[in-house]
């Protein structure tokens, strides 16, 4: 009877072939003024994060990924720079698991925190949040969720599909490991262009 769109991107495509009084739109959004209260998590070191269950494929796919191909890159302008992992883990004792946890147990400077209480003051704390997205659909309310908490992001372009972001505007857009870990560098070592972003 309705389609109900999340975003403008959402509502364009469907009103190619739908009728317009089919078509609703209930866009993601944070209320900012909500976030305000919550105090940023703030470790004696600077990280960067990604925020997302590890036990879903994509986000699954995006650390493995990241841990493997991004992260090396981002430490070798960034000695002092630490990673967080934020989110429900596969289960314990899996392949997915042992994997994950074998990755991390090499690299001193990452942490895998498991699922969290809140995940805002992680993000507000961090000096990027990270979408290594390749697979899958659907909004990224983690986007959305840094936008509001004012915390850069770089995302691969499915990472960001469907929200009206821009790269070099709004987000940093990444799609191979070398462009992605390029632009969390630009972010982490200029503070001007990551306040602008």
């Amino acid at each position: 009877d309705k389609i109900l769109c999340i975003s403008e991107i959402d509502m364009k495509y469907y009103d190619s072939f739908i009728s317009k009084s089919k078509i609703n739109i209930l866009p993601n959004f944070y209320i900012e003024k909500n976030l305000e209260g919550i105090k940023q998590y703030s470790p004696s070191h600077k990280y960067i994060c990604m925020v997302g269950s590890m036990n879903s494929f994509q986000n699954y796919i995006g650390a493995i990924v990241l841990l493997k191909e991004i992260w090396l890159k981002i430490k070798k302008r960034n000695k002092n720079l630490y990673l967080y992992l934020i989110g429900k883990l596969p289960l314990h004792g899996s392949d997915k698991y042992k994997e994950l946890k074998s990755l991390t147990d090499k690299l001193p400077d990452v942490f895998l925190t498991g699922e969290v209480k809140d995940t805002i003051p992680y993000v507000k704390g961090a000096l990027v949040t990270l979408v290594p997205i390749l697979h899958g659909s659907g909004t990224r309310t983690k986007i959305v969720e840094s936008v509001a908490c004012r915390t850069p992001v770089v995302s691969t372009t499915v990472g960001a599909e469907g929200l009206p972001f821009s790269d070099g505007k709004s987000i940093m857009i990444g799609d191979t490991p070398q462009l992605f870990a390029e632009k969390v560098n630009k972010l982490v070592l200029n503070e001007e262009l990551s306040k602008s972003i």
